[in-house]
């Protein structure tokens, strides 16, 4: 734990047993100072502490520095942790975490650094740093590390694991971003754009000027296994309602007009194309204007990239459908 102290003034002697470590500066902000310092019992393997999650480690850590030194944790201006490995219970900011488990005040923020075996060590040594640039008074740095649960170069592994060459080189980089979703959501975005085309030319083609073809009520007639699946349906709703293909019209004829067919499904595909292109915009619009690091509007992602994808499905499934159903009409194409 690191420290300040006014000139003049006693500083405690230094005792370094352990992490993580309470440091402080002069007002000259020349020297940096270890006030005092605990760790976790000296393990081994599979032993006594091998059950403990990560957090609850550093956290038991935190909170004796704290009751050692009878620190008031409102006055600590940040948590700087070395890890290495940050999967699965390391996963994240583990600083951070293990200052939250402790139950200690929410406002003081925390971060871990990765420099492999030094992690700790370039931890305390970020820490004096800032209290010796003035930039903080009181920094608790030090590290975790629970090999017993996530072995050394488990990130690496974990990435073969997941069929990746290697793990990112950039974790700020990495929660920001959304290259993945706005290519998906583009790629529907352009099959919708075609599905559109091939809407508004059946629209134009069945139309009585045209009469190159005649769209079907229902589905039901000319494939027998296709009342077994089951189509979607877009409705007003968010969400698609799904019925049987059997139930389902591709087109409807009008009270005034009986003998009028109105291409409902094909409007529809024509009408949802621009409901995507419009969810790719509006996630690009989001993005361009968010630092590094990952930011609350990322959740937005969400909404955008299911909507999407579920349309796509639907007007696939009804495109499908449409020209499954549809009757030529080669006399009137002569």
């Amino acid at each position: 734990m690191i420290t300040h102290a006014r000139l003049g003034e006693a500083v405690a002697p230094n005792r370094i047993l352990g992490r993580p470590l309470l440091m402080g500066h002069t007002v000259a902000m020349t020297e940096a100072y270890i006030v005092d310092a605990v760790r976790t019992p000296t393990g081994k393997r599979g032993g006594g502490l091998a059950l403990v999650h990560p957090a609850d480690l550093g956290a038991a850590s935190i909170t004796a520095l704290l009751e050692r030194t009878g620190v008031d944790p409102d006055a600590v201006e940040d948590v700087i942790f070395g890890n290495v490995d940050s999967v699965g219970g390391q996963a994240g900011d583990i600083a951070r975490t293990c200052w939250l488990a402790a139950g200690l005040p929410q406002h003081v923020p925390g971060t871990t650094v990765d420099r492999q075996c030094g992690s700790g060590q370039q931890a305390v040594s970020f820490a004096a740093m800032g209290v010796m640039a003035g930039v903080h008074d009181l920094v608790v740095a030090g590290g975790v590390q629970q090999m017993s649960q996530i072995p050394i170069s488990s990130a690496m592994t974990l990435a073969a694991d997941l069929g990746f060459a290697r793990p990112t080189g950039n974790s700020l980089d990495a929660v920001a971003d959304r290259d993945f979703v706005i290519e998906l959501i583009g790629w529907g975005a352009l099959l919708m754009a075609h599905l559109s085309r091939f809407a508004e030319d059946l629209i134009v083609y069945g139309t009585q000027e045209f009469g190159f073809v005649k769209l079907a009520d229902a589905c039901a007639a000319r494939n027998s296994s296709r009342r077994a699946i089951l189509c979607t349906l877009f409705c007003a709703r968010n969400s698609p309602t799904r019925v049987s293909s059997s139930s389902l019209r591709y087109s409807t004829g009008s009270s005034l007009m009986p003998q009028k067919k109105n291409p409902d499904a094909l409007e529809l595909i024509r009408g949802k194309a621009g409901r995507v292109l419009g969810h790719q915009v509006a996630l690009l619009t989001s993005l361009k204007g968010l630092p590094t690091a990952y930011n609350k509007d990322l959740q937005e992602d969400k909404a955008a990239l299911f909507d999407a994808l579920d349309t796509v499905e639907a007007s696939l499934q009804i495109a499908s459908g449409v020209l499954a159903t549809i009757t030529p009409v080669p006399e009137r194409m002569k």
